[in-house]
Parts: C-alpha cells; sequence; structure tokens
C-alpha cells in the first residue's frame, strides 16, 4: 500500500499548545501508512528534540508566516502531499487564500486553535480577518476544531458548513511517573498549600486576573507558582511589587518539564478569558492534580466534570475564584481517580487513532476523484 503523504505546516516548534500537538501526533502517527513531513517558517524550538528521526524536516527560513507563503506553495508543488494539514489561524488563512495553487488532488486540512468570535476583535486587523475568515475557510477540505464551542463558533459565525469541521481533542500521553518525581526536591516548600499555574504570560490568559485573585485570598499558606514567559510578563513583575505579593507568588519561567511541578502541586488554576482546550489542564491532570478554572469561551467546560477532576467558576469573578483556592486548602486530591478520569477520555493512542482515521478518509475521497 502507498503511504499517504502528510505534510504538517506550523510556524515553529517554541513552546505552545499547538506545538506540543504537532509533536504529539508525529511522534505516534503510523509509519506504516503515513508518510509525514514537517515544514517550519522558522526551524526553532524545544520540540523540535521530540521530532521523530524518520520525519523530514523542513526549515522555510522566514520571520514570518506571510514571508513564507510562496515557499511553502512550491515545496508543496515539489513534494506532492496527498494532505497538508496546518496548525495555526493565520497560517490556515493564507493557505486558503493560495489554495487553487496547491496540487489539485492534495487535501487541505487546518486545525483551528482559536475561537475566532473572540479572538479576532482581539487582533491587530479585526475587520480584515474577519471577512478573510468569512471568504476563504469555506475553501478549506476539513476543519478540525478542538471542541465543540470551537466548532459551534464556526458554524453560527461564519457559516461553516457542519459536514466540514470534526472534533479531535487534544492527546496527553501517558507520562512515566518517575518523571514526575525527577528533582522534584525544592520545587515548593511542603509546608504551603501550592498552586501552579502553566502558560504564555499574554493577555488571553488572564494571569491579571489571577493575581487580583491573589490579593484576595485569606490562607497565609497559599503560594502561586506561574510557569512560563510572554511579553506581559513585566506587568505582572510591577504588578506583583505593587502589591507586595513577592512572598505569594513565584514566577518560574518556562520549564522543559512541567510535569514535575504539576505532579507535585495541590492545585492548577486556570484564569483564562479564552481557552480554546487546555493541554495544560489535560496534563496537570494526568499528573493527578485537579484544576480549577473560569468558565470561558472554549472547551473548559468540556474538559472539567465538576468535583471529579476540577472546578468551574464563573468567567472573570476573581472574588468567587479566590474564595475557590481557600475553600480548597487541606482538602486531599483524589490523583488516582483523577488520572483515570483523564486518560479514558484523551489518551494519546485514541486521539491519534482519530487524526488516522481522517487522514485515511479524505485520501481516499480525493484518489477517488
Amino acid at each position: 500500500m502507498k503511504k499517504i503523504k502528510v505534510l504538517f505546516v506550523i510556524s515553529s516548534m517554541e513552546g505552545g499548545g499547538a506545538q506540543r500537538v504537532v509533536s504529539r501526533i508525529l511522534q505516534s502517527l503510523n509509519s506504516d501508512l503515513f508518510d509525514p513531513q514537517l515544514a517550519l517558517v522558522r526551524k526553532s524550538g524545544p520540540f523540535l528534540k521530540d521530532i521523530p528521526s524518520h520525519v523530514t524536516v523542513i526549515d522555510l527560513k522566514s520571520s514570518k508566516a506571510r514571508f513564507a507563503i510562496f515557499k511553502l506553495l512550491k515545496l508543496c508543488r515539489d513534494v506532492n502531499p496527498d494532505i497538508v494539514f496546518s496548525n495555526l489561524g493565520y497560517i490556515n488563512v493564507l493557505i486558503a487564500l493560495f489554495r487553487f495553487l496547491l496540487p489539485k488532488r492534495t487535501v487541505f486540512i487546518a486545525r483551528e486553535t482559536d475561537i475566532p468570535s473572540v479572538s479576532i476583535p482581539n487582533s491587530n486587523y479585526p475587520r480584515l480577518l474577519k471577512v478573510m475568515y468569512e471568504v476563504l475557510y469555506p475553501k478549506i477540505d476539513m476543519i478540525v476544531c478542538q471542541c465543540k464551542y470551537m466548532k459551534n463558533d464556526l458554524i453560527n459565525k461564519f457559516c461553516i458548513s457542519p459536514e466540514q469541521t470534526i472534533i479531535i481533542n487534544n492527546p496527553v500521553d501517558e507520562i512515566d511517573i518517575d518523571q514526575f518525581n525527577d528533582n522534584s526536591n525544592g520545587l515548593y516548600d511542603k509546608g504551603l498549600f501550592n498552586v501552579l499555574a502553566v502558560g504564555r504570560m499574554s493577555h488571553v490568559k488572564g494571569y491579571d486576573l489571577l493575581l487580583k485573585a491573589m490579593t484576595l485570598v485569606k490562607n497565609s499558606r497559599i503560594h502561586l507558582t506561574i510557569l512560563g514567559d510572554g511579553h506581559k510578563r513585566s506587568d505582572l513583575e510591577d504588578y506583583i511589587k505593587e502589591k507586595n505579593l513577592s512572598e505569594k507568588v513565584t514566577l518560574a519561567g518556562f520549564q522543559e518539564n512541567p510535569y514535575k511541578y504539576m505532579a507535585n502541586a495541590d492545585l492548577m488554576v486556570s484564569s483564562a478569558r479564552i481557552e480554546s482546550f487546555s493541554n495544560a489542564a489535560i496534563e496537570g491532570n494526568a499528573c493527578g492534580v485537579p484544576i480549577l478554572a473560569f468558565k470561558c469561551p472554549g472547551g473548559n467546560e468540556e474538559i472539567i466534570d465538576e468535583g471529579i477532576n476540577g472546578w468551574l467558576v464563573e468567567s472573570g469573578d476573581i472574588d468567587s475564584f479566590a474564595m475557590k483556592i481557600d475553600s480548597l486548602v487541606g482538602v486531599k486530591k483524589q490523583s488516582e481517580k483523577i488520572i483515570e478520569h483523564i486518560y479514558k477520555k484523551y489518551n494519546s493512542k485514541n486521539i491519534v487513532s482519530q487524526y488516522e482515521k481522517l487522514f485515511l478518509k479524505v485520501a481516499n475521497i480525493r484518489q477517488a476523484l
């Protein structure tokens, strides 16, 4: 049987949710059925080391995606893939714009990473981007949505056909428990109730809301650690100084292995204003830690089953968020129950199998034309 050529396209392999998902798919994709290649706008990032050796990595050597589009189109002509699989909204739009230049039998699948009706108004060119979504997204053969909320947003706000969309959640790996405890000594003060947040420091992640909540918690044993970096870091540092939170909050930066922090935390929190489908939440659950999150636009309501693997608070309600953190101090986490629950829903083997079925289906349909 001829292998199906799948060209994965993403900006880089820098630390981010989309990059982590691409890495996990490439690690598990059946090499007897598929011939995967990875095209990067720029070849950089810590997740490069996780790409399997049999996957060809192509560096488009561009500073921005818009400068790489013609190199990508030429690559598609040279490689003639059965499937182009794009993994970020702005790259999806660019490829859709030049869809007519792709090889005729190439199927274009786009994985959506945002809630467009919410994220577009906050973009640099909201009117233009909205029109581009409305005009160009119908040209995509299939759109992978991470959650029901995202799918409904595309259908109801952008007139995308339901048959053009499919929901495939993000995967979580069965991580070796020994990795959790590797060098875990000294991560936290064991006498404290250790709260952990993981993600890039941007407006959408709502760390400003989380720090405001930390000014409202009553219990002096509560300590927050934030893993990640981003353009909002200096603002958060200024706020921590202004509110005298340096004894209650630690900014630990980006960590290649966040799992040891997760496994040894008492609680993970997500204060995001929008959260398409939180990799940090399902990874934290996979480490046996419950999640407290805002009921914001996105997948949090699908991931969190109240009282089983976490709790939800109305979006932006920092008073209730702080009160809930206080109420959980001293409550023993049910790690085994949480781990079993999350792997049943999102284990990597099952999720990658859904991608394989999608790739096989669209490739066979196109070959039959």
